[in-house]
């Protein structure tokens, strides 16, 4: 009878290592399926453009504000739609080295990561003629306004005295 038990319990101990491995690897096998799944998926979501809308989609005014990166701009793009996939966006970012500067930048939701990216993406020398050239702009601009209110101050001041004045604002 001992020598049954003993059989039995070999039988049974046997029994267990078996479905001790079977599960172990049924575990293992679901876990590298799901691995390679997820890893599938995103890297198509890397490699394949895919836009968040079809065409002709909708333009988005952006604003970069100095020391945001790849990373907080994606946040904001995700959170306005813009993009599909956030995290291949940021990753997209670190891979093509994309440099951003501060400013107002437009985009549209039929765009790729890839061309958001591009238009994002501007050199040092690029960026500082764009600051000149928002400055000049605004000098032009507020030297237009003073230019627009003392024409029309010489206006009033010549009817009031029946003086007829020919501005190059009113080209008249």
């Amino acid at each position: 009878m001992k020598e049954e038990r003993s059989a039995l319990a070999r039988t049974a101990d046997a029994l267990g290592d078996l479905a001790g491995r079977v599960i172990f690897t049924a575990l293992l096998v679901l876990v590298v399926y799901v691995s390679a799944r997820w890893c599938f998926e995103f890297g198509h979501s890397l490699f394949y453009q895919e836009a968040a809308e079809e065409a002709p989609g909708r333009d988005v005014e952006i604003e970069i504000k100095e020391g945001m990166g790849v990373d907080q701009v994606a946040a904001m793009l995700a959170k306005q739609g813009i993009i599909v996939n956030e995290t291949a966006f940021r990753v997209q970012g670190r891979l093509y080295k994309t440099s951003l500067y501060p400013g107002s930048y437009e985009v549209n939701t039929s765009m790729t990561p890839k061309e958001i990216l591009k238009s994002l993406n501007i050199s040092k020398e690029e960026y500082e003629k764009r600051q000149a050239l928002a400055e000049s702009t605004a000098v032009e601009d507020v030297l237009g306004e003073a230019d627009e209110i003392v024409d029309e101050e010489q206006q009033k001041a010549a009817a009031d005295s029946g003086i007829q004045v020919e501005t190059d604002a009113g080209g008249q």
